[in-house]
């Protein structure tokens, strides 16, 4: 399915009458669309984290028996980067927030404290979504602060957040509730328990790093990798919440002199056996995953980075899904969303009090054109509606 624009951007400029006109100024109205929209139809997301390996170490290897034989029914790039090759914890916080704050260089965490909350699960708290964190290693008796044995809090970038922690406070129960063992997961997988999004790490030597603790040799630390893989995932699979709308990533946090990492795509929805090599980043798996749970605005890079949306069917029933970005509009508290499938209107209000400076807009019908506006709101009113950005789909098939 192929997306058709009439109109690139929109720039508008509107006034309220306040004492005298005051002009505001709307800029840049785009979209994006989820081509292949059964990833709107997911409900919850599992994404597990190797270390350190390139997708060539990995891809065809005998050290990798399992990880090769998902590949006929998973969907898999061949052209997935780290965003940056710096240090791991940079990563890491990127797959959470689309940026690393500025972590440019290994240090304690002490140093990495992110005061911020524009991050993935500040975003799922906001929206009700439930998420978990399954670190193996930890205890689970108190937030995780510190490195210890096989755990490195360079692995957990939740731990780098204030508001999750509580400003780094050890019992913070924000932290403990929501950061668990891996033990934990056993539980709430048989239980049928699960949070909507689960992040997973497994310690330093199955995530095949070539930490002291673990082999130096290569082959030995892909082969445990892989053997740690092949005892998590089936059980996953196995499960209600994987069958009924689950999505498994699997990716590497960096590999090798800038070269390409993996990222598997595995799901009830997603195309099997398929491989492209368009260009992906940590950014487009954050983008993807906000797109999945509809929660926004994009977050640092994900807002510019190309989505995994091609890994995944089209719906039985046609439907997509289509993000409208516009540039912040000064003095406005709000906007609201209007939609027509007619040129020109008359447009239909489909969403009133968003705040940010995008909006998902799901279950759209493949086939069928659609016409948007914006307007910006005050205390003084609404604002005329912007210039009008127009959606086509076009099916052709799978």
């Amino acid at each position: 399915m192929k997306l058709v624009s009439n109109s690139a951007a929109a720039l508008i400029r509107n006034s309220f009458l306040k004492g005298l006109y005051s002009f505001l100024l709307l800029a840049g109205l785009t979209y994006s669309v989820s081509s292949y929209s059964q990833i709107s139809s997911a409900k919850t997301v599992f994404l597990i984290v190797m270390t350190g390996h390139s997708w060539s170490d990995i891809h065809g290897s005998a050290n990798a028996p399992f990880i090769n034989s998902l590949l006929p029914q998973a969907a898999f790039t061949t052209n997935y980067f780290s965003s940056t090759n710096s240090f791991y914890e940079a990563n890491y916080i990127w797959l959470e927030a689309g940026t690393d704050f500025g972590v440019s260089v290994s240090l304690p965490k002490s140093t990495h404290e992110i005061s911020s909350t524009n991050h993935l699960t500040a975003l799922l708290n906001n929206a009700g979504i439930s998420w978990k964190v399954y670190q193996e290693g930890i205890t689970g008796a108190g937030c995780p602060l510190n490195s210890s044995g096989l755990y490195q809090t360079k692995f957990n970038p939740f731990i780098y957040f204030d508001d999750i922690t509580d400003n780094q406070s050890s019992g913070s129960a924000m932290c403990v509730s929501h950061i668990r063992p891996l033990n934990d997961f056993d539980a709430d997988l048989s239980g049928n328990n699960l949070a909507r999004y689960n992040f997973i790490k497994p310690n330093v030597c199955n995530s095949m790093s070539s930490n002291t603790s673990c082999s130096i040799d290569k082959s030995t630390q892909i082969q445990t990798g892989d053997t740690w893989l092949s005892q998590i995932v089936p059980k996953i699979q196995a499960s209600p919440s994987y069958k009924e709308g689950g999505v498994i990533f699997i990716t590497w946090d960096q590999g090798l002199d800038n070269s390409p990492v993996g990222m598997i795509v595995l799901s009830p929805f997603s195309k099997k056996g398929y491989s492209n090599n368009v260009r992906y980043t940590h950014g487009s798996t954050l983008r993807t995953i906000q797109e999945i749970f509809g929660v926004s605005p994009f977050l640092g890079d994900a807002a510019t980075q190309t989505p995994l949306d091609d890994f995944f069917v089209l719906s039985a029933d046609g439907k997509a899904t289509a993000t409208l970005s516009w540039s912040a509009s000064p003095g406005a508290i709000s906007y609201n969303i209007k939609r027509s499938n007619s040129d020109g209107g008359p447009y239909m209000t489909v969403a009133t009090g968003i705040t940010a400076t995008s909006y998902i807009d799901k279950g759209l019908i493949t086939g069928t054109k659609y016409f948007y506006v914006v307007t910006a709101v005050n205390p003084s009113g609404e604002s005329n509606p912007s210039a009008q950005v127009n959606l086509a789909y076009i099916n052709e098939g799978l």
